[in-house]
């Protein structure tokens, strides 16, 4: 069976971030970080573009201060919401943090 017309017409987005927070190292363990660090996180935008639930992957060998501070920033990021047939709808993605090696 082949998909309905409707189903491949239908005009998707995702959400843009149209206002970004970047991390920083905590002081805790500023000098201490030796290898970049990358730190997901699963974002779900509303309707509206704000980030309503933000909540790190986790992975070995990522300090829990680093997560924290992933998605301190990530839920005060805001974004264009994902359109779905010219409607703005909620949408979730992942969104991704590098820290940097000994800052």
């Amino acid at each position: 069976p082949s998909p309905s017309p409707s189903l491949l017409s239908a005009d998707a987005h995702p959400p843009f971030a149209s206002h970004k927070v970047i991390p920083e190292v905590p002081a805790p363990l500023r000098g201490k970080v030796w290898n970049a660090t990358v730190v997901e996180v699963k974002v779900s935008v509303d309707a509206w573009g704000s980030v309503v639930k933000a909540e790190a992957e986790t992975k070995p060998g990522v300090h829990p201060l680093l997560r924290d501070e992933a998605v301190r920033a990530a839920r005060q990021w805001k974004f264009q919401p994902a359109q779905y047939n010219g409607h703005p709808v909620s949408a979730e993605m992942i969104v991704q943090f590098r820290f940097a090696a000994g800052k």
